[in-house]
């Protein structure tokens, strides 16, 4: 009777095991199939953040000049209006029509996020970041706003006070004969000056811009921080 009980007693226990171990490899596969999913993700998101550095880049060059021109405006109007009011058509010029847009690429983010791939992400930084940076892109929305709806004001007085006319200059020295010396831009027309709410308008475009490009760059900071933690994760976790 011991001998079959005991007989019994190892083949339970093998069968047993067998069942534990067949867990465990299924839950390992598991587990290793999430993790590739996760880092296939986390190389698909990767890409998009350097997609955004680039673009950040083209938006940071483009309102560094439009906050340039609105400071020289604002600081050389005095002298400009006398001899270089073509310069003041040129400057109003980039202030009122320089604009950006950037495109928002939150999928592969939401996909890790909402996939519950996030939890295996073990490098806390890492995650802090990418909802700082996700959430931030809706401040840049603000900006570029509140921009637009001052480029509208700001190209109205454009229109009402430049002209573009065709003015040859033979007076001046090394002037090619028949070069205008006003450009597609225009220039500040005769008799007519730029007022204090246009000057206004010009010192909010400069804010904006100022303020855009500082979070420009630190957005730049933060996503080659981003870029620095999903390589240490990949190293970590090969795919």
């Amino acid at each position: 009777m011991n001998k079959y009980l005991a007989k019994y007693a190892v083949e339970f226990f093998v069968v047993v095991t067998g069942v534990l171990i067949s867990f465990y490899v299924e839950k390992h596969r598991a587990t290793a199939y999430k993790d590739e999913l996760k880092n296939h993700s986390l190389a698909r998101l990767a890409a998009n953040v350097k997609a955004d550095i680039s673009d950040s880049w083209v938006n940071h060059r483009i309102h560094s000049k439009t906050a340039k021109a609105c400071q020289t405006l604002i600081e050389d109007y005095d002298e400009f209006r006398v001899d270089h009011r073509d310069s003041i058509g040129h400057y109003l010029s980039i202030a009122s029509k320089a604009w950006t847009i950037f495109v928002d690429n939150p999928e592969e983010y939401l996909t890790l996020r909402n996939s519950g791939l996030m939890e295996l992400v073990e490098n806390d930084s890492l995650i802090m970041l990418l909802q700082k940076k996700y959430s931030s892109h809706q401040v840049y929305k603000q900006y570029e706003n509140h921009i637009y709806v001052t480029n509208d004001e700001l190209v109205r007085v454009f229109n009402e006070k430049t002209a573009g006319r065709d003015l040859h200059a033979p007076n001046i020295p090394n002037r090619p004969i028949g070069q205008s010396l006003y450009r597609s831009y225009g220039a500040l027309a005769d008799g007519v000056e730029l007022d204090d709410e246009d000057f206004n308008l010009i010192r909010l475009r400069f804010e904006y811009s100022r303020s855009y490009v500082r979070d420009i760059l630190e957005g730049i900071a933060r996503d080659s921080l981003i870029l620095k933690n999903i390589e240490d994760v990949l190293q970590d976790h090969p795919m």
